[in-house]
């Protein structure tokens, strides 16, 4: 049952790191002209994905959204948000913090409106603090710039939009952007260490995305993101890792699962779609982002401790 459960939960790490990279998102944004001085900003997210799963002749749709909104401070490092998570028409409610604080990631999690907190903490790697994410930013930007084309216009909030669409690739995203604490969720929630360079990114193939920008504001107030494919292709590279863990834990032999299939255990799963998309709005008004102290009371678990 322990290798169901955590597969499983790897179904809801695909929504939430998807969704947690929307900090990301927000910090590339500081690299556009007029917003390379934000300190903050609101963004409403949304995720859908469609999938379907069959085990035992028996198939089941699964299909998840993740909607809410987050507010960044991009001085202090913290963001804040509310998400709905509806799981096959079953919804759950998720208050959700996260900050760098004494050299860690931190984040915060609750699903029952506050009354109880789940606390994880990650340790940054070495230099990482230092690190200037607003160069990475526009580096990333600069790679971007080179294959984005002029695609439409749309009104947004009274203002024209233009809409620039590109491709983005795997090895630009981890090379030049701090994707520490969407891996941290996944950790977690997997119980297992996912090293992004045990990964082949290229085979995870490009991003589709699409930015809509405000010309007469200078402002990015649009984004969304075709993450089918990348899914489709990280789907077996993770569970791998996941029945890794798993093998390593009762004492066999890792490397025996180096050919792992889900198909192995029965199970088949299709992603048929993934979409993440923001509307960015309340540029340098969100305000203070205090976390409630029982969040920081809350006892820790530490990334790399894998789950019984």
């Amino acid at each position: 049952m322990k290798r169901y459960q955590k597969l499983l939960s790897l179904l809801v790490i695909l929504s939430l790191a998807m969704c947690l990279s929307g900090c990301s998102v927000i910090t590339i944004t500081k690299a556009v002209k007029n917003m390379n001085s934000l300190e903050s900003v609101s963004a409403d997210l949304a995720l859908d994905l469609d999938m379907s799963m069959a085990m035992m002749d028996e198939a089941t749709d699964l299909d998840i959204t993740v909607t809410g909104p987050l507010d960044v401070d991009l001085v202090n490092e913290k963001c804040r948000a509310t998400f709905t998570v509806d799981l096959m028409g079953e919804a759950m409610d998720l208050l959700f913090y996260y900050e760098k604080a004494d050299g860690k990631h931190i984040t915060y999690v609750s699903s029952d409106g506050g009354e109880t907190w789940s606390k994880t903490e990650t340790p940054m790697e070495a230099g990482q603090e230092t690190t200037s994410s607003d160069l990475k930013s526009l580096a990333l930007l600069k790679k971007l710039s080179d294959s984005f084309e002029e695609s439409g216009t749309e009104t947004v909030n009274g203002n024209e939009v233009v809409l620039y669409t590109g491709n983005v690739r795997w090895e630009d995203l981890v090379a030049d952007l701090d994707l520490s604490s969407a891996m941290e969720t996944a950790e977690s929630a997997a119980g297992a260490e996912l090293d992004l360079n045990a990964l082949d990114l290229a085979a995870l193939g490009s991003i589709p995305v699409t930015i809509g920008y405000d010309s007469e504001n200078a402002l990015v107030v649009k984004f969304s993101a075709d993450l089918t494919e990348t899914v489709q292709n990280l789907l077996p590279m993770i569970t791998k890792i996941i029945m890794q863990s798993i093998a390593a834990e009762s004492g066999e032999d890792p490397a025996a699962m180096e050919n792992f299939s889900l198909s192995d255990l029965g199970i088949d799963f299709q992603i048929q779609s993934l979409k993440l998309s923001a509307d960015l709005y309340n540029f340098d008004a969100v305000g203070e982002i205090v976390i409630p102290a029982e969040a920081l009371a809350a006892e820790a678990d530490t990334v790399g401790a894998v789950a019984a």
